[in-house]
């Protein structure tokens, strides 16, 4: 994964949100989200809703690789 990477949240990420019984399912905002900057532990993507979120790499799969 880097910057200019298309991802979405992994399976096990939306699995775990719609388990949890205090959190209402928001995985349909993490379908699509773009890469655009990281740091050693997180990478910063901004998600189709508007949001920009610092995501742990194991919460993330690519779409489509930015070439």
């Amino acid at each position: 994964m880097k910057p200019g990477d298309l991802v979405r949240w992994s399976d096990c990420m939306s699995a775990w949100l719609r388990r949890s019984n205090y959190l209402h399912d928001i995985s349909h905002h993490r379908q699509r989200g773009i890469i655009y900057g990281e740091n050693r532990k997180y990478y910063f993507v901004r998600w189709d809703n508007g949001e920009r979120l610092a995501e742990a790499p194991e919460n993330l799969e690519v779409v489509s690789e930015n070439r």
